[in-house]
């Protein structure tokens, strides 16, 4: 059975830290564990990672909003079925750092990316949530917050964070256990 893990994200520098793209973050984390090398795949719109046990990571290079363009055609190349795939993603409404499953997306999906895999791919398929705090929100308007960069503060917890996600992403893929400092 091959297993796709899809980061959401949005490409480029400009978004590097931010907590939308905390996705991104757990999956080079996850890359980086196992020495998988990052490719461009310009046909699919993402970069691809190859992880032991026929595990393929990708990041959407299409923005956050067309994100299940990608996610459909490495999912259709590989003839991934949705039960095989796992979004790993911000979540505003769990505190920092929290990390939850759920399966299959209900139609009102608050998330941008996971309403436009729901769309453009299936709504059956596995989500790592990865909580950025409502409570830190304030009264600011979602996009500015969910484009925001990370506290001092959020970033001194940001190994222990990712390290959790990736434990549990291995656990579930049955990949080797990953580092845990």
């Amino acid at each position: 059975m091959t297993a796709l893990i899809v980061g959401l994200g949005n490409p480029g520098s400009r978004f590097d830290g931010t907590r939308h793209n905390i996705g991104f973050a757990a999956v080079d984390k996850l890359a980086q564990y196992y020495r998988a090398e990052w490719k461009a795949k310009p046909a699919w719109v993402a970069d691809v990672a190859m992880l032991p046990n026929d595990v393929i990571l990708i990041k959407p290079q299409t923005f956050m909003n067309d994100s299940g363009r990608a996610v459909r055609a490495v999912a259709q190349f590989y003839k991934i079925r949705p039960t095989d795939v796992c979004l790993v993603y911000d979540e505003r409404d769990l505190p920092f750092a929290g990390v939850r499953w759920l399966k299959g997306i209900r139609t009102g999906a608050h998330h941008n990316g996971v309403r436009s895999v729901a769309s453009d791919f299936s709504r059956d398929i596995a989500r790592l949530r990865l909580g950025i705090g409502n409570e830190l929100m304030g009264h600011r308007p979602l996009d500015e917050f969910v484009l925001d960069r990370f506290t001092a503060e959020e970033r001194q917890e940001m190994d222990d964070f990712l390290n959790r996600a990736c434990a549990e992403l291995a656990k579930r893929y049955e990949l080797p256990a990953p580092p845990t400092s």
